[in-house]
């Protein structure tokens, strides 16, 4: 409570963020060809944050890949992808350029914030 000139006030803040549990991104990959793979991200809901679009990935780290981003050009990492109106949905391709592991790092960012994860292989792994 809080006194406001001769009235009492009773304010109320709501600390929680609606963020919190916090959504996952939901990472999944399928073989398309010798050496590559479709990888498509999905930002997921809570009940306390009904609607969650990706707004970006940031592509942090390949090793012995490419990285296939439909309608991007092909860059050298770090290198980020904007989403300017969002979209619950996004994918790309990981195409092997060497042998060895394969590793991709990136981060997805959405409207709860940012979601570190990777895909990859070891050396010998199917791809």
């Amino acid at each position: 409570n809080v006194t406001v000139g001769e009235q009492n006030v009773t304010y109320t803040a709501n600390l929680s963020t609606p963020c919190s549990p916090r959504p996952r991104v939901v990472l999944g990959s399928g073989i398309i060809g010798t050496g590559r793979r479709q990888v498509s991200l999905e930002a997921t809901t809570t009940t306390n944050h009904p609607t969650n679009l990706i707004r970006s990935i940031q592509f942090n780290e390949l090793t012995h890949a490419s990285v296939d981003v439909p309608g991007k050009p092909v860059s050298a990492v770090p290198f980020t992808v904007q989403y300017p109106n969002a979209a619950a949905q996004a994918g790309f391709v990981v195409q092997r350029t060497a042998p060895g592991p394969v590793m991709v790092r990136f981060t997805v960012t959405d409207d709860c914030g940012t979601w570190p994860t990777f895909i990859g292989t070891g050396p010998s792994g199917g791809w």
